[in-house]
């Protein structure tokens, strides 16, 4: 029996060692995808333009004359809700506080004393905003008129509320506010 010649050893070791190489680069590939998807961290870092990530806003609801915070306000005198929406995240990102997705609650004690969620809420739109990262915005101020709300509406002709320690609280586009805003009614 004879014996093959050294160029067809050579070729033969080439093809056995190609064959290795394929077969270790397809594992190493496999076990990299494989630990990918074991150690995949979600990142909570978003490109500034995007909606803002879930937990990166927070909202403080406010009661005052309209343009400071007040606490105490006279017979007669309607206070002014308005609201703060700070971005503690590291990017800059978008976040919807068009009064379509705000809600004030005013409560006394645990009883539901008033809900912008009971107004008439047709027409009312979004607006979104560009916040920078630990930007304070404030927004514009309206009225309530010291009455309760019902399912008949929030606003003039229904039954007035007496004086006494009330709160406020906020909601914007999900995000419920940080304070529980308390304030007197003479």
């Amino acid at each position: 029996m004879s014996q093959p010649s050294p160029l067809v050893f050579f070729f033969r070791r080439v093809f056995v060692l190609g064959v290795l190489a394929l077969i270790i680069w397809a594992l190493i590939a496999a076990v990299g995808f494989v630990g990918g998807l074991f150690n995949h961290k979600p990142s909570n870092a978003l490109s500034a333009g995007q909606e803002c990530a879930p937990g990166t806003v927070s909202v403080n609801s406010v009661i005052g004359d309209g343009t400071t915070e007040q606490l105490s306000f006279a017979k007669g005198v309607n206070p002014y809700l308005w609201f703060t929406l700070t971005n503690t995240g590291t990017v800059a990102c978008k976040f919807n506080g068009g009064p379509r997705v705000t809600f004030f609650t005013i409560k006394s004690g645990s009883e539901q004393i008033w809900s912008s969620r009971e107004c008439n809420r047709g027409g009312l739109v979004d607006k979104w905003v560009n916040l920078q990262p630990n930007q304070t915005l404030v927004w514009s101020a309206g009225d309530w008129l010291r009455v309760h709300s019902s399912s008949t509406g929030c606003g003039e002709g229904q039954a007035p509320v007496l004086p006494g320690a009330y709160a406020l609280t906020a909601e914007v586009n999900g995000v419920v506010s940080g304070n529980y805003e308390q304030f007197l009614l003479n």
